[in-house]
């Protein structure tokens, strides 16, 4: 069964009720779909506790909260459409974990999320995904959040395909090294000679260093190099049809679509016919444009400025090249 409304929250509201109270009536519900009802976390929550497998979660003004999303988590085996695209509760970390969980997933709709924790996350299983918005800001440093981690505890006997738990990211928690099991041990003697004490101090502190260095490392990763890493992970959907990595409002550094900053990870995308970066700082040259319009022979939309340095010259380039080869590729110069 499906289930949508455009208009009033009535029919959100029904369904509300009845999942909150007594016997629910709606067994064969697998979709739903209401694109304009704000739905609470702990209303979220409750529907989706009540919901056998859900196909289609397309509540884009869904609130969501660890609770929400870990009944959500307990349909990432079924899920294969998903938008929650304009609720600023939803965080990378969330989007991470659709995106390596779920692999049904055909449709996915999120909101603006820090590129450097998608990348540092796990590989994506959703390998049929043909359609994806998605703003990733590659100038903003990994944030922290809580991740569902689809996993199932030692100490649980259940026989569900997905158990989730919580694992809360602190940005200020200790680096694995200062965690690590001869960190925590306890010094072996109280009456060990103050040489080797003073040997396990410097080691001690030799390692700290290096850990605050390697993670300094890490933090201040260029963007450029940030942005090949998303493209890559882009790269292996191969089924993708459409891809809007754009800002709806204000201007974001997004993921930069040049050979240099490795455009050429994404030359697997066959089937892709629409692309949008609108309001992403974009400098897409002669030689990138040239690439898509010879790698994408199903590219029939390109949405965004090709170059916020000379707009006029880019579409220039754009009409020079639509004649060269014989293109009928949409250009919207969406800035």
């Amino acid at each position: 069964i499906t289930m949508k409304h455009k208009g009033t929250h009535l029919a959100i509201e029904g369904l509300i009720k009845d999942a909150a109270n007594g016997p629910w009536p709606w067994s064969e519900l697998s979709r739903l779909r209401f694109d304009q009802s704000r739905v609470k976390a702990d209303q979220a929550t409750a529907l989706l506790g009540r919901i056998v497998a859900c196909r289609a979660w397309r509540l884009p003004l869904c609130e969501m909260n660890v609770h929400a999303f870990v009944e959500l988590g307990r349909h990432f085996e079924s899920l294969e459409e998903v938008d929650l695209g304009l609720t600023e509760s939803v965080d990378s970390h969330m989007v991470q974990d659709i995106l390596e969980s779920c692999p049904r997933l055909l449709t996915f709709r999120g909101p603006k999320v820090d590129a450097r924790d998608i990348v540092n996350g796990g590989p994506w299983v959703c390998r049929s995904l043909r359609s994806m918005k998605l703003l990733f800001d590659v100038a903003v440093q990994a944030s922290a959040g809580t991740s569902l981690q689809s996993a199932t505890p030692a100490a649980s006997s259940s026989s569900s395909p997905k158990v989730a738990a919580i694992t809360v990211i602190s940005s200020s928690s200790s680096s694995p090294s200062s965690s690590s099991p001869s960190s925590s041990s306890p010094s072996s003697s109280s009456s060990s000679s103050s040489a080797s004490s003073s040997s396990s101090v410097s080691s001690s502190s030799s390692s700290s260093s290096s850990s605050s260095t390697a993670e300094s490392s890490t933090a201040n990763t260029l963007p450029v190099e940030v942005g090949r890493q998303v493209l890559q992970r882009i790269g292996a959907l191969a089924a993708l049809e459409e891809l809007d990595v754009g800002s709806d409002s204000g201007f974001v550094d997004g993921v930069p679509f040049t050979l240099e900053g490795g455009l050429d990870a994404l030359g697997a995308l066959r089937h892709l016919s629409v692309l949008r970066f609108a309001r992403t700082e974009q400098h897409i040259g002669r030689p990138d444009l040239s690439w898509m319009l010879d790698t994408w022979s199903q590219l029939k939309v390109i949405d965004g400025v090709l170059d916020q340095d000379d707009v006029e010259q880019s579409k220039s380039m754009a009409d020079s090249l639509k004649l060269e080869k014989n293109s009928d590729v949409l250009f919207s110069n969406r800035g």
